[in-house]
């Protein structure tokens, strides 16, 4: 019984140790040295979220205001109520433990490894899969631009995939527990956007499968399995109900809820995301693919890569970087080389998914189920031609316009991530049945001469005519002379060349494998290891161009990138109360892209994809266009210019301050147009059909006494005032319907004013002002039965499981010692 255990479990043990230990192998860095990467978007959440992170760690309380960015917002409702899920723990544990990025990529790795077992593959089928899977470019790509939610999200899909594909299979049960298990974590992860195309993807494969099974007469399995996989979606759903009721609320207020502003001209184009339901489609389709871009799935280079590419010194691009001062790393390369020419603004990276599983995938069309096959090409396709954006925009223009949520996204390039996920359960399975049984009806060899005209053929007529067929130039192009755009064409061309070559040997070394397997020449386990190898050598030389020892650095260089500037030092000697009482406008940097200034003080920019939309039309029509006023009323006490200079602007109006005046206006334009005209110091506007209750109570004083911030936490904040008659003060703090009012504790309404701030009615005298946030949710008991129903739907599966193996190993001996005696009696007959 041992023997047979352990017969039936070392290749599994074998497998993973070894797909952990390519990961740890390729994050050494981080496994050795204790090492951080350096990404751009890690180094924005770092800064932005520190002050929310310190607070944390002195108090032990969440909070969900982050006051460090666009004069405060509400980050945190994203994930408001993600503790309901009562199986999120299970995320880390299938990072057995281990923290970003190296826990995550040994998810991917054994998320992958599951589903394609469960789907019936042998242990080295499987890692093959899930090896081609974690070190996949695209997802290397990821983690050094520092998208960690986007790809913890994606890590799920192959056993979202996997049920369905169980589900079809008449195996209700381990599908309902999978699917619902799969997607409550990656809904969990709160990157709503991949789970969404992802659905998209599934309304195909529902048609496919409708199609099929119908015309086969099956219609009482179709049924019954959609039912099943339909249950399975909600329970998953549910178990985040509450986190996903607090995403909607929060997204309603920011630029991707409903319009604010209202165009002038109805039948003029909308210029902001205020004017529209969602985004507006310029801004949502900036990072859009055209069909060269997506070419890079198959050649890396195909459009130069990256826009910051790691090349060799010896090329005619490398010695002009050397000579501009570029240093030279360890292999002898250059980093920041301008090679990418596609269409997108700028990228990290190629979607390049290795040749051995692109030609093993166009194999598998001809083994696999064609349900399947046919569900995985039609949703392929669609990926691609969604990525396209503006440049398919045929098809995304009526989706944008009509189809529900597809409008509340951006960067539809992105949607590429999900590519991967297609190509490797069918490319595995494929793979699997050519193994067991090679040969094709009628024409033996028609599948393998197929894929190896696809793949190898397509290189072949890139490697002879890309010169004569690409431009190797692109719209970025526009800003460097023809001289210099010489040697750029040139470096592109021979980089393109030499990928292109060295993809074509991997992939003819495959097809000979899989050719000498099918005539019989060789063993199916040497070629799974050849196929193997040769997959993660392909994958492993182009994914260290893009993240390799240059982009770790230790935890003292990390932090050095947060050191306080002169400017900051400055600050904080001024203002011994801390950063509460003042915000910085910094024109040094992009002041609305990256975040760095938020690590150390309250600022009037900063970076997020889903900022309150209110504070997004100030941006537009007033700060971004130095509008002193508005600056003033926002509080913005500090202006670091561009030679990293610290001024200080006497006219900021505080924390708060007393008006003499209201103005009522007409319409949420007016509104924003009138902060052009009024003086804030003594004057606030309010659109008073919004707050017909409240407005008749609202009468400005003499504005003559006292209000100051006397104590400020990140989501508490508390003023005392004095004042010899009832006045209307304005706060320099944004509104937002989640926070609530206290006058010597007693509530007290807030209405909105500027557009963007806080005002209350406060009676004469000396009195104590609160403000505190309180987010609010819905479905808290919906998520923990969701959650708990997934908990005991996996805890039934294994023990069924544990059963069934406890069973089939007892039986087993029996079997086997029956087989010889049956033959031992044959022989003497």
């Amino acid at each position: 019984m041992n023997n047979l255990i352990l017969k039936k479990v070392l290749p599994h043990l074998l497998a993973l140790a070894t797909l952990f230990a390519l990961n740890a192998v390729f994050f050494a860095p981080q496994i050795l040295e204790d090492k951080k990467i350096e990404a751009g978007d890690a180094i924005s959440s770092t800064a932005w979220s520190k002050h929310v992170q310190d607070h944390y760690e002195e108090t032990g309380d969440r909070t969900y205001w982050n006051p460090s960015m666009f004069s405060g917002m509400p980050w945190g409702l994203l994930t408001y109520g993600v503790d309901d899920n009562l199986i999120s723990f299970s995320n880390k544990v299938l990072q057995v433990g281990f923290s970003y990025p190296v826990g995550l990529f040994f998810k991917i790795s054994l998320v992958s490894y599951l589903a394609l077992i469960l789907l019936g593959l042998s242990p080295l089928i499987a890692f093959f899969g899930a090896a081609a899977m974690s070190l996949n470019i695209n997802y290397v790509v990821l983690v050094e631009a520092g998208h960690q939610s986007k790809l913890d999200v994606i890590a799920n899909f192959p056993l979202i995939i996997a049920a369905f594909i169980l589900g079809f299979r008449e195996k209700w049960l381990p599908a309902v527990g999978i699917l619902a298990f799969a997607l409550s974590v990656a809904i969990f992860r709160n990157h709503i956007q991949m789970v969404y195309y992802l659905m998209l993807c599934f309304i195909l494969f529902g048609a496919v499968y409708s199609y099929f099974l119908l015309k086969e007469k099956k219609g009482a399995l179709l049924i019954k399995t959609s039912l099943f996989l339909l249950a399975a979606a909600l329970i998953g759903a549910a178990s985040n109900f509450s986190q996903l009721y607090s995403s909607k609320t929060f997204s309603e207020n920011t630029m991707r809820g409903k319009p604010i502003l209202q165009k002038e001209e109805k039948a003029a184009e909308a210029a902001s995301s205020s004017e529209v339901e969602g985004l507006e489609w310029n801004y949502a389709m900036q990072w859009s693919n055209n069909l060269s871009d997506i070419f890079s799935l198959v050649i890396p280079s195909f459009v130069g890569g990256s826009s910051a590419e790691e090349i060799p010194a010896d090329t005619e691009t490398g010695k002009l970087l050397v000579r501009s001062g570029q240093k030279k790393d360890a292999n002898g390369d250059v980093d920041g080389a301008p090679m990418y020419w596609g269409a997108l603004p700028f990228t990290s990276g190629p979607y390049y998914s290795g040749i051995v599983l692109f030609l093993l995938f166009v194999l598998s069309l001809f083994y696999i189920d064609r349900k399947l096959a046919i569900s995985a090409v039609l949703s392929i396709i669609l990926l691609m031609l969604l990525s396209m954006g503006k440049h398919a925009a045929w098809l995304n223009r009526p989706l944008f316009d009509m189809l529900p949520l597809f409008n509340k996204f951006r960067a539809p390039n992105s949607i590429m991530n999900l590519v991967p996920v297609f190509m490797v359960i069918p490319a595995a399975l494929g793979l699997q049945k050519f193994i067991k049984k090679p040969a094709y009806p009628n024409k033996p060899m028609l599948p393998l001469y197929t894929a190896g005209a696809l793949s190898s053929g397509f290189l072949l007529l890139f490697l002879l005519m890309g010169g004569s067929l690409l431009s190797f130039t692109g719209p970025q192009d526009a800003r460097y002379d023809q001289q210099i755009m010489n040697i750029f064409i040139e470096t592109r061309r021979e980089l393109f060349s030499k990928d292109t070559l060295r993809i074509l040997f991997f992939s003819l070394v495959a097809l000979s494998g899989l050719w000498a397997y099918a005539k019989g020449k060789i063993k199916s386990t040497p070629l799974l290891i050849v196929l193997s190898v040769i997959s993660i050598l392909d994958l492993w030389i182009v994914d260290k161009r893009y993240l390799d020892e240059d982009n770790f650095v230790n935890s003292r260089e990390y932090d050095s990138i947060f050191t306080p500037r002169p400017a900051d030092e400055k600050i904080f000697s001024a203002e011994p109360q801390g950063r509460g009482y003042y915000r910085v406008l910094d024109l040094s940097i992009n002041t609305f892209n990256p975040a760095a200034t938020s690590y150390h003080h309250n600022t009037i920019g900063g970076y997020h994809a889903a900022k309150l939309q209110r504070y997004q039309d100030v941006i537009d029509c007033h700060i971004s266009k130095g509008n002193q006023e508005v600056l003033n009323m926002l509080n913005s006490k500090y202006v670091i210019n561009r030679n990293g200079e610290v001024s200080l602007n006497q006219n900021a109006l505080g924390n708060a301050w007393f008006v003499t005046e209201l103005i009522d206006v007409e319409s949420q334009l007016e509104e924003i147009n009138k902060l052009n005209t009024i003086n804030p110091s003594r004057q606030a506007l309010i659109h008073g059909k919004e707050f017909p209750e409240q407005l008749p109570n609202l009468q400005p004083g003499n504005g003559i006494g006292k209000i100051e911030l006397q104590s400020y936490e990140v989501d508490e904040l508390i003023y005392h005032y004095n004042t010899d008659e009832p006045q209307l003060a304005v706060f320099s703090e944004v509104w937002y319907p989640y926070w609530e009012a206290y006058i010597d504790e007693q509530p007290a309404e807030i209405v909105r004013v500027n557009y963007i701030l806080r005002a209350l009615q406060v009676p004469a005298g000396e009195h104590t002002i609160s403000f505190k946030f309180v987010p609010q949710t819905k479905g808290k008991f919906i998520s923990i039965a969701g959650s708990s129903l997934i908990g005991l739907l996996l805890l039934f599966l294994l023990w069924k499981g544990i059963t069934d193996l406890k069973t089939k190993l007892e039986t087993e001996p029996v079997s086997v010692v029956a087989q010889k005696e049956k033959s031992a009696k044959g022989k003497k007959k």
